[in-house]
């Protein structure tokens, strides 16, 4: 869904009003699409869009989302701290919600590069019951 809200934009705001800024310098450069100019919805407006569009998420859940897909894309600790500014690590793991596919993902990555193998909970429940 982010990608359809971005199409080829790369910064400025996620979610945009059809109000176009003034070229005056009043409407503050991060709330300011740079090509179209257009503002920066309300946190009210964009919340009422995101739930109407995906049976109710709130703004909030993009944020536990963005955390949980940096982690199970190999993020840090430390990284994920970063980007959600988090400076408890107790705080960050409420937002941490990574799938068990995510996880294999994560792993299989990591054995790839060390040229080895783990199987899945399910590869090895199905490796026990065969023996």
């Amino acid at each position: 869904m982010l990608g359809q809200l971005l199409g080829r934009r790369a910064r400025g705001p996620i979610f945009l009003s059809a109000r176009v800024a003034p070229d005056d310098g009043t409407a503050p450069v991060r709330d300011v699409d740079p090509a179209s100019r257009r503002r920066r919805m309300t946190y009210r407006t964009a919340e009422r869009h995101l739930g109407a569009a995906t049976d109710g998420w709130k703004l909030h859940d993009l944020r536990h989302s963005r955390l949980t897909h940096a982690g199970e894309d190999g993020a840090t600790e430390a990284d994920l701290m970063n980007l959600s500014g988090h400076e408890d690590r107790r705080t960050l793991q409420r937002y941490l919600k990574p799938s068990k596919e995510g996880t294999q993902r994560r792993l299989d990555g990591i054995e790839a590069r060390r040229g080895t193998w783990t199987p899945s909970a399910d590869e090895l429940a199905d490796r026990m019951t065969t023996r």
